[in-house]
């Protein structure tokens, strides 16, 4: 059974959550927290005349799934352009990763830079759509002009929505220049339409075994899959296209009953998650769960993805989002839009 879910924590890493979440829980306003970071206290010094290139990275949360790690490591990238910085390369959770999506590759280690005189210097908190925070930020940057800095983002900072399509940009631009592209063994049929479908199952029903009701906000019944892959399949039909439907999810074959019944379906729940993160980047035609670990796939694939309308990270308005609604309808218009 496929783990889309892993922890790569430390004892240490876990601890610092934990004391991290409760300090903040304490003090309820990020921005109350300002004066115990060096760098906010550095803020009002003169600035250097000398120019010298300077970084930000980011790190991942190691407890979070790879697909919300991504995300974070998305969001320290498109700052770094925001602000006028260099993005330096803070490695993701494995190597295996990090090869799969290209990251690293022609971008200046965070490490290597350290090597070579660079100190890393930690923000505070700061919303890029508050005009008062970023100047802030803008000028804790500048008073540090001249020196040699990697600037680190506090644990999870977020981006500006507007911002992120520098990001994703880049991201796409990553995977399909990425050597291991060179070396993909994808499972599909090149003489048919290859849909790729993500079913969010493995912690969410772990979590409501377990009596976690607020994971229901991450559940999709599976009747709304089906109405999704039928509605595509009628229009398929009517262009006179065939298609394959790669069902990648967790568990086994009877945990899907109704989806075991429609024609054209192949089940990729025993596919390890590198490779079934890979292959729906790859597909050519993508819908997407209630999870980042399709969401990202959605935004590196260019092609056509069909998407949850209610989702908590923003969509990209670039036209190549179709939605449904929480039963799987599809607007008619939309549906003819496909291909």
């Amino acid at each position: 059974m496929t783990q889309y879910r892993h922890d790569y924590s430390t004892k240490k890493d876990k601890l610092f959550r934990k004391l991290h979440s409760a300090f903040f829980k304490l003090i309820k306003e990020r921005e109350k927290a300002n004066i115990f970071y060096a760098s906010y206290r550095h803020r009002n010094k003169q600035p250097g005349k000398t120019y010298m290139i300077q970084y930000m990275t980011q790190q991942p949360n190691f407890g979070a799934g790879f697909g919300h790690g991504l995300d974070v490591w998305r969001a320290g990238v498109t700052n770094a352009k925001a602000l006028g910085l260099e993005y330096a390369y803070t490695p993701m959770v494995t190597e295996e990763w990090d090869r799969a999506l290209g990251l690293g590759e022609k971008e200046e280690s965070c490490d290597k830079l350290v090597n070579q005189g660079y100190r890393i210097v930690k923000l505070p908190y700061y919303d890029m759509r508050d005009k008062q925070s970023r100047e802030l930020i803008e000028k804790i940057i500048r008073s540090y002009r001249g020196e040699k800095i990697i600037f680190l983002n506090e644990f999870e900072q977020d981006s500006a929505p507007k911002d992120m399509e520098a990001g994703n940009a880049f991201m796409r631009k990553k995977f399909f220049e990425a050597a291991a592209r060179k070396e993909d063994k994808l499972i599909y049929d090149k003489e048919k339409l290859n849909v790729a479908v993500h079913i969010r199952r493995g912690d969410v029903s772990e979590g409501l075994k377990a009596g976690d009701e607020s994971m229901r906000k991450r559940w999709l019944d599976e009747s709304y899959y089906v109405k999704v892959i039928e509605s595509i399949e009628e229009q398929f039909k009517a262009k006179d296209k065939e298609a394959v439907y790669y069902i990648f999810s967790e568990g086994s074959v009877d945990d899907f009953p109704e989806i075991k019944k429609l024609e054209k379906v192949r089940f990729c729940l025993d596919m390890p998650a590198v490779e079934s993160f890979v292959h729906m980047c790859r597909a050519d035609l993508l819908v997407t769960g209630l999870s980042s670990f399709s969401y990202d796939p959605g935004l590196i694939n260019p092609v056509r993805k069909i998407a949850p309308k209610k989702f908590w990270n923003p969509y990209p308005k670039n036209g190549e989002w179709i939605f449904a609604d929480e039963n799987g309808n599809i607007a008619e218009e939309e549906l003819k839009c496909l291909f």
